[in-house]
């Protein structure tokens, strides 16, 4: 896995920011589609750990996922920008960012048709302990489950697998 080193900076207003930066010398082209594979897979598992849990709080579920949205960014993020800039000093770029690409649609698809997690941010929503949540996190978990109705999580299994056709 690409390494990445952290620094910290203060904005003008005085808020601190993280910075995570890429050690370019680290990235092998060759580890990509395996460590993306299994990330995808981590995230399918976690999807269906929090499916089975019977009452889902928001630290039971986000978290975790912004953990797994993070390193999958770092994964994909340093090939994103080296294919776009330095596609010549790496030969076979373009195919591992089309595989990238099928591989990312299909976890996303997996994730918004995902009926069980789905139910686990509506069980969030309807706890008696929602409305003590921060503004953000009610946002948070009011515009997913939006994002989830709007993707198609509540179609057909057949309506579903044409779906996931078309995005891919």
């Amino acid at each position: 896995m690409m390494k990445f080193t952290t620094k910290t900076t203060l904005t003008p207003d005085g808020t601190t920011r993280l910075l995570m930066l890429p050690d370019w010398s680290t990235f092998q082209l060759d580890t990509v589609v395996p460590e993306l594979e299994e990330l995808y897979a981590r995230g399918r598992l976690l999807a269906d750990t929090i499916a089975n849990i019977a009452e889902p709080t928001f630290d039971d579920i986000v978290p975790a996922f912004e953990e797994i949205d993070s390193a999958i960014a770092c994964v994909s993020g340093p090939l994103h920008h080296l294919k776009n800039t330095m596609m010549k000093a790496y030969p076979g770029i373009q195919e591992v960012q089309k595989q990238v690409t099928t591989l990312g649609t299909n976890y996303s698809s997996d994730l918004a048709f995902h009926e069980g997690l789905y139910t686990a941010y509506k069980r969030v929503q309807q706890r008696a302990d929602f409305a003590t949540l921060s503004d953000e996190k009610k946002y948070l978990i009011v515009h997913t489950i939006k994002d989830f109705e709007l993707a198609g999580v509540s179609l057909s299994q057949d309506k579903k697998a044409i779906l996931k056709a078309l995005r891919e």
